[in-house]
């Protein structure tokens, strides 16, 4: 798993390439590494051309409301 190569090669950097949906909020992959790690690792996230959709909670955000401003 990613936690324990990083537990294993604290010099390393880990560089993972996910869909968007695995990185979102805090239940994604980077909230799990986190609390893995008990916040003793740093871990960023980048979402390369979020839409509306991307940037708010399952359920927020219509389909409708995203299609107005992504024109």
């Amino acid at each position: 798993t990613a936690y324990a190569w990083t537990k294993e090669n604290p010099g390393g950097l880990m560089i993972g390439l996910v869909g968007a949906d695995h990185v979102k909020f805090e239940d994604g992959i980077t909230g799990r590494y986190q609390r893995m790690t008990q916040g003793n690792q740093d871990c960023v996230s980048v979402i390369l051309n979020p839409t509306l959709i991307d940037t708010r909670p399952s359920g927020s955000v219509n389909v409708a409301t995203n299609n107005a401003f992504s024109g």
